[in-house]
């Protein structure tokens, strides 16, 4: 069975290295009735949720993950609920050997009540079998519901940050709220402390008049996302006391303890593995607080009225940014001066700036030719040193409109004028 393979698998991780499936198939289970009736409106009854660890088919027969045992006193509007872990190692109902409570989910759910009955010495009278999306379309078609954390936490598979107070919870938030179980310092016993908290919020939100109002479609809406022998005509009874009253129910939560241990299982029966030894004074007390509401003793709750009116809604956890580590400066690098910038005194290397010497103006890096020494700033013609213009070559030649003046014979040495002008000198001919 593919349930079954999980469960090996989960508990042996080199498994896959040592089989190979060439088949698949699974086992829906045919409940009979074993259902003890009882007046649902005047006397106290049991009900046992026994959630399947799985997210298919809700006929499949797999392991019995939750166990919570429910018990209402409908006169004094008195919830008890009773958590045993998945883990507890106990006696299955008509089996010699004990085994972890989990596994009895897999003979049936039949088993499961029935071991129940025997740990805790009672008359289990109906059941709600659901699994993971039961939980998801429950709580969907009540629109949300408030539930109380204990615990401020981030689920590992989504990273819903759910915080201690009231939640505001869609359908599949609340399937993560009640699976949670490693990264709560409490484990199991803490998951197991969550889900009851769902079942108070669930039956809260349906017993409020906005959802009675419309219960026939609500019933419809959830119709073959569970399983119950809990009948139609009890459950309008049930409804029809909330809506001739409206009472204010108290839900008390408990659980069963134990100490941590390892032995054998049906599923291991030569591998010791974890299980839950039962701690006997827990089922003692457990017993007791039974007693009390069937005798119609008022319980201390366990859910704290939000009477502010602040609901935390879980959001995807988003992890703080990383801030980019800073760079340490290069010990060979010249420390930067900041007073040395931007100032038109200094050059690039913090030197004052000859105002008189262009050669050290970074504006003007002009270099002078080898051989040649700066001008003069105070000759007129500073690129001529004979005292003619900077751009001939010889006195006397012609630069743009300029003439040679009268009587003066130019150079016949054929040299060609360097200005910005093409012409050329000649001698004066008559």
């Amino acid at each position: 069975m593919e349930d079954d393979y999980k469960l090996i698998s989960e508990e042996d991780d080199t498994i896959e290295d040592k089989y190979t499936i060439i088949y698949e198939f699974s086992l829906k289970e045919d409940i009979e009735d074993f259902t003890k009736d009882i007046d649902v409106t005047k006397d106290p009854f049991i009900v046992l949720i026994s959630g399947m660890d799985n997210a298919g088919d809700i006929t499949s027969i797999t392991r019995s993950d939750v166990n919570i045992v429910v018990v209402v006193n409908p006169k004094t509007y008195q919830i008890l609920m009773i958590h045993i872990p998945r883990d507890y190692y106990v006696k299955l109902h008509g089996q010699e050997n004990r085994d972890k409570l989990t596994h009895s989910g897999l003979y049936g759910t039949e088993m499961t009540v029935k071991t129940i009955e025997d740990l805790l010495q009672i008359d289990i009278n109906y059941y709600f079998k659901v699994n993971f999306m039961s939980v998801v379309d429950i709580v969907n078609a009540l629109g949300g519901v408030d539930v109380y954390s204990k615990y401020t936490f981030r689920t590992v598979d989504y990273d819903y940050y759910f915080e201690k107070g009231y939640n505001r919870i869609n359908g599949k938030q609340a399937l993560e709220f009640v699976r949670t179980r490693k990264v709560l310092k409490g484990g199991d016993r803490a998951r197991g402390e969550n889900q009851q908290a769902l079942i108070q919020a669930v039956v809260k939100k349906a017993t409020s008049p906005a959802i009675l109002t419309k219960y026939s479609s609500l019933l419809e809406s959830v119709n073959g996302k569970f399983i119950t022998n809990l009948s139609s005509e009890k459950m309008l009874q049930i409804i029809k006391l909330q809506i001739d009253k409206m009472p204010k129910w108290n839900f008390t939560s408990i659980s069963l303890d134990g100490f941590d241990s390892e032995n054998y299982s049906s599923v291991f029966p030569t591998i010791k593995k974890y299980v839950m030894e039962p701690d006997q004074k827990t089922i003692d007390a457990a017993m007791e607080a039974i007693k009390d509401v069937f005798d119609g003793k008022i319980l201390d709750s366990s859910y704290q009225e939000n009477t502010s009116g602040w609901v935390n809604t879980p959001h995807v956890y988003v992890p703080p940014k990383e801030e980019p580590e800073e760079e340490e400066p290069d010990e060979n690098l010249e420390e930067e001066n900041p007073d040395l910038e931007d100032d038109p005194n200094l050059d690039e290397e913090g030197n004052p700036i000859d105002p008189n010497n262009p050669t050290t103006d970074p504006d003007n890096p002009t270099e002078p030719t080898p051989g040649e020494t700066s001008p003069d700033p105070t000759d007129p013609n500073p690129g001529n040193p004979d005292g003619g213009d900077s751009s001939g070559t010889g006195s006397g030649s012609t630069t743009g409109s300029e003439t040679t003046p009268p009587g003066t014979e130019a150079e016949t040495s054929g040299n060609t004028n360097t200005g910005t002008d093409s012409s050329t000198s000649s001698k004066n001919n008559p």
